[in-house]
């Protein structure tokens, strides 16, 4: 499989048609080194503790049996709920205008998410579609995610990849991963997948039924990054009315709503 074409920034028009073929945009200048420490800066505290995020902090990587000394995939939903300042810089401002311009005007922030993975917390992040984590029969289904990198990402310390093209493809089955934990998986064979490596303050860009997954971190240094999430105001507003927000209690709790759009029996 051949690298991804990489990008610049900002995103323009001209790469409506790219993303509209790839279903994912690798931009390796999306904002400045000083920014990425202005983010990294605000989002520590909820890292290490200093401010409580409750249920919307748990260990992704909990499809594994042995409880690990630290956890595997750190995930922190809404992170604007406990840092709004994560959205007044740069990177919330040119996220947005991507989205508008890729995927229609009426796109709004639905979501925003902290991931980590600690030195030598080698968990990789199941192949998955993240349509399959949405609520069943969402009438539009325009969704883009923009993960960015808050320091250097390498193969070694667990870069997202990508399947080009999948985005245009009927969703995946999708199963648990492991006999316990919250993370969704799918079968995606050997060589369809290509690593993207990234520059601190780089991003890519991915269509909401586009095949991805993340590497385990291997190495001695942190792996972090913050991924804005965006949709129609439509959409957001029929999620809403359904009582669903992202947030981690939607996801792995044993009531309503159903979350698995593909496996809504399923729940844990």
């Amino acid at each position: 499989m051949a690298l991804l074409e990489r990008t610049t920034a900002p995103v323009g028009e001209h790469h409506a048609q790219q993303f509209a073929r790839d279903g994912v945009l690798v931009v390796d200048d999306l904002i400045s080194r000083d920014e990425t420490a202005r983010l990294r800066e605000l989002v520590e505290p909820l890292y290490d503790g200093t401010v409580d995020t409750g249920q919307q902090r748990m260990d992704l990587g909990d499809f594994e049996d042995e409880a690990p000394a630290v956890e595997r995939i750190t995930q922190i939903m809404q992170v604007h709920d406990f840092v709004p300042e994560v959205l007044e810089g740069r990177y919330a401002v040119l996220a947005l205008a991507a989205a508008r311009t890729i995927l229609g005007e009426d796109m709004e922030l639905d979501m925003t998410m902290l991931m980590d993975k600690l030195p030598g917390a080698a968990t990789p992040t199941p192949w998955h579609q993240d349509q399959a984590y949405w609520l069943p029969d969402i009438p539009d289904r325009r969704s883009l995610s923009v993960w960015l990198a808050l320091e250097n990402v390498t193969v070694e310390s667990g870069c997202m990849a990508f399947v080009p093209g999948s985005h245009t493809e009927p969703t995946r089955p999708h199963t648990w991963a492991g006999s316990n934990g919250q993370a969704l998986t799918t079968e995606v064979a050997a060589g369809e997948g290509v690593a993207v490596p990234l520059p601190e303050g780089g991003a890519t860009f991915h269509h909401g039924n586009m095949l991805h997954s993340a590497g385990g971190n291997t190495t001695d240094g942190r792996r972090r990054a913050l991924v804005l999430n965006y949709r129609s105001a439509a959409m957001i507003a029929w999620e809403r009315e359904r009582g669903y927000d992202h947030r981690s209690e939607n996801a792995r709790n044993e009531g309503e709503p159903l979350t698995r759009a593909l496996h809504p029996g399923n729940k844990r």
